[in-house]
This record gives structure tokens, sequence and C-alpha cells, in this order.
């Protein structure tokens, strides 16, 4: 029995070693294709005059995503082995951004991210994987590369790793360019209302997006509010659908206090819907195998949002009376106030309706909650 133990903590080590060293080769290899991209945009390190008194400037932004599709063997005990249609949605999102100020330092120079994170289901296995890369280029044009691996653990369990990446040596006036590359395999589903934002509260010189999906993949896009659109083609080799976007002087908007981004500023909607597999719950959809559709119609749109709901009201999204004792205690502190302040005006009980939804769904603390002032680059949990 000692021997049969000590031979399984061996293996467990083993298989623990084999995935660290799997995810770093992986690692490896995205940053050295990353850095090499041949884009122009990352090339432009001049900013114009007019943007020397911002916090900071986004000189380039490029999207590049990848969907494709395959068969994995699945464990089931009633049948042994089952075969399921896994869709791999991959996006590596780069950014290029001048630090102008102290403010923007301390903004830029800690980044948290989510670095693994999986679920499991009845035949079912879903998993996200996120690398990130970073490097500081200096005034004089010297580039310092960051050593990711050194990143510190801030959450490690065997399905869920969240990491810290400190950027040491960076300083007022150099530019960070750094990118998330993140990797999501997952069993019976589509991605739905995929948002890409075409303005931004940091001045942003250049966007770029390059969608690429294989046979079996649909896109559904619809552009909302004067949005630039995509051109579409085909790989020559593979034939997949490319979707690409090149749009520059991103409208900057400065501040988020009475914008909804969705309503007032250009983005585009996309659906990924895998249609090859039968499989997947979703809204009633024409039984169309095109690969691409633009504009969907009003219909479907409110069919999907419909779909949505009904998710929300089974509780896969969040508990709706969580939702309502969140309201109901809104409303209290509302009355409350126009108690105490009866000569109140309307735009002043709406600012406090405003600060009061705010505080309770972004700044409610626990004794156990970490607090970040002004911190940006802390939001990929």
């Amino acid at each position: 029995m000692r021997r049969i133990l000590l031979s399984i903590i061996f293996l467990s080590i083993c298989g623990f070693l084999q995935a660290a060293d799997d995810y770093e080769k992986m690692a490896q290899a995205v940053r050295e294709e990353v850095w090499n991209w041949d884009l122009p945009a990352f090339n432009n390190r001049v900013i114009p005059a007019e943007y020397d008194t911002c916090s900071a400037v986004i000189l380039a932004r490029h999207e590049q995503i990848f969907v494709g599709t395959k068969k994995k063997i699945r464990y089931d005990p009633m049948t042994i082995l089952a075969r399921n249609a896994e869709l791999t949605y991959t996006n590596t999102d780069r950014m290029m951004i001048k630090i102008n100020d102290k403010r923007a330092l301390d903004n830029y120079s800690e980044i948290e991210f989510q670095q693994m994170k999986k679920s499991y289901g009845y035949r079912i296995q879903n998993t996200f994987t996120s690398i990130i890369g970073a490097r500081i280029i200096k005034p004089d044009g010297n580039i310092i590369e960051i050593d990711a691996s050194q990143s510190i653990a801030l959450l490690d369990e065997k399905s869920d790793k969240q990491r810290k990446l400190t950027i040491p040596n960076l300083q007022v006036g150099d530019i960070l360019d750094y990118f998330y590359y993140d990797e999501y395999k997952m069993d019976n589903q589509d991605i739905h209302s995929l948002i890409f934002h075409l303005a931004s509260s940091t001045p942003m010189l250049s966007y770029s997006i390059h969608c690429e999906a294989e046979k079996g993949i649909r896109l559904e896009y619809r552009p909302y509010n004067n949005a630039p659109d995509f051109t579409s083609s085909n790989a020559p080799e593979t034939n997949n659908l490319i979707l690409d976007l090149q749009t520059a002087d991103i409208q900057t908007y400065r501040s988020e206090i009475w914008t909804n981004a969705i309503r007032n500023f250009p983005l585009i909607r996309m659906n990924i819907i895998h249609i090859d597999n039968k499989n997947i719950a979703r809204p009633k959809r024409e039984d169309n195998q095109s690969m691409l559709i633009k504009n969907p119609s009003y219909q479907q749109v409110i069919e999907d949002t419909k779909w949505s709901a009904s998710l929300e009201s089974r509780g896969f999204y969040y508990d709706r009376k969580g939702s309502l004792f969140f309201e109901k205690k809104i409303k209290n502190l509302k009355d409350k106030y126009v108690s105490n302040h009866p000569n109140a005006s309307l735009d002043e009980i709406s600012a406090f309706i405003f600060y009061a939804q705010r505080f309770y769904a972004f700044n409610t603390i626990t004794e156990e909650s970490k607090i970040l002032v002004d911190a940006d680059r802390n939001f990929r949990k």
C-alpha cells in the first residue's frame, strides 16, 4: 500500500510538472509570435502634441481572434467514452500605451490576470487559459522584455489560478507594450454578444481587429451607432472566413458618469455560432449554413435577448433574488434621502440614485476585500 501511495504521489507530481512545462512552452511560443507581428501601427511611437497633457495615450491596439472546432473524447459513466464537438476560441489583445504621468504609472505598474480556470459537467469540460506578455520601450528606443514567468500567485488551486505581474523599471515617459492571449476550449457552447467597443476613455490613435473562423463556425455581427464595418475575405490555403477592421483616432469620452457606451458610442456586436454542433441549446434560428451573417434581423436580436433573460431567470447567470434585493435597497436609500432633503431638486435626487447604485455595484466591501484605487489593468478575473 505504501508503494502504491508513493507511486500515485510521484505520478501526480510528474503530471503537475508536465502541465507547468507545457504552459511555459506554449507561453514562449505565443510571445515570440506576438512580438514579431508585422503591424505598422506598433512601429509608430510619435504622439501628437495635442495629447501631451493626457495621463496616458494608446498608440495602437490590435485584437486577433481565431475560432475553430474539433472532436474531443469525453468520459461518460454510461457509454464509457463519447465524442464532443469542442469550440476553440482565442483572442490576442495587444496594446501599446504611453505613460505620461504618475497616475498612469501607478495604474499600469501591476497587472492581475486569470491564468487558468476549468469547469466540468456531465460529459462536459470547459477550460480557460491566459498568457501575458509585457515589455517596456524606453525613450531612446531600448526595449526591455519583462519576465512574465516571475509573476506571483494570488490564487493557486487545481482548477483556478490567478496571478499578478509587476512591471519593474516602468517610468513616466516610457511606452508599455503588453498583451493578453486568452484561449477558451468549450463543449457544446456558442459565444453570444461579443462586443467590440470603438470608443475609449483613454485617447487611442489606432485600433484594428482580425477574425478568422474555420468551417463549421458562423460569425453573426451588426455594427451600431455608425460603427465602421468589417471587410470580409477567405484565406487562400484553408478557405477560412476572414474579417478585418482598421480604424484610427478612436472617439474618446472623458467621463463614465451618465455614459452608456452601448447607446452612445460606436460598437460591433458579434455572435459566434457553432453550426456543426446540433447539441447546443440556442434561440431558434433559420437553418442557414452560411459562415457569415451581417446585420441579423432585429427579431433575431430580440430572440437572443429573450434567451439570455430566460437563462438569468433559471439562475444561470446570477440570483434574481439578489438583484431584487439590490433594487429595493437603492429605493430605500432614495426615499430616506428625499425625506431628509425635502427641497432637493430632481437633478440632485437623480445624482444620488446614480452614486448609490454605483456604490453598491462596485464598492461594497468586507474586511477581507482588497482595496484597489484607480487600477484599470486589474480587471482580468
